[in-house]
């Protein structure tokens, strides 16, 4: 898959994608590779979003910064303190260590699963509404409902269809 990535350029300290249900949130100049996709949409947003290049200021000076403070730490005769995860993560190997991928599995499972949970409710809708009077009103009580042939089939369908969406599937 093509990623691209971006960076976090916006006002507050941190955001969260709420607008493409990636489940994916940024801190301030943070870079994340994204599916292609995805990043186009968020680079739409020119006031949040940046392509990330490798050379960027925000990038070099966070770096530069960090070794500033790690030659100040050593001629002090202090030793160098451990990156905490609060700078640039990189793994043994030079990666970057990023949950990128985690995040937008998790988003796309809970997608799923919605998407699962209202077509199970809109085929028991369609199945409320091929039931005769007896099957419906034996069903009915599952939500409490008591119907009687006075009101008619159609007003009990439309009773158990409203409890249904009210209260989901029982």
């Amino acid at each position: 898959m093509n990623k691209i990535e971006v960076r976090y350029i916006g006002p507050r300290d941190q955001w969260r994608d709420h607008l493409y249900g990636s489940g994916l949130h940024f801190t301030k100049d943070q870079v994340r590779a994204v599916p292609y996709l995805l990043g186009r949409r968020l680079l739409r947003h020119t006031d949040l979003f940046v392509v990330h290049e490798p050379g960027d200021a925000a990038t070099s000076a966070n770096t530069d910064s960090t070794v500033d403070q790690h030659a100040d730490l050593l001629s002090a005769g202090q030793p160098a303190a451990q990156d905490n995860g609060q700078g640039d993560a990189t793994g043994a190997e030079g990666e970057a260590s990023d949950d990128t991928d985690e995040l937008l599995d998790e988003a796309e499972r809970e997608r799923a699963q919605r998407e699962k949970e209202v077509l199970d409710l809109d085929a028991l809708h369609r199945e409320v509404d091929q039931m005769d009077f007896q099957t419906l009103a034996t069903f009915a009580e599952r939500y409490g409902l008591k119907l009687t042939k006075q009101k008619g089939l159609e007003r009990g369908r439309a009773e158990v269809h409203a409890r249904i969406d009210q209260f989901g599937a029982v």
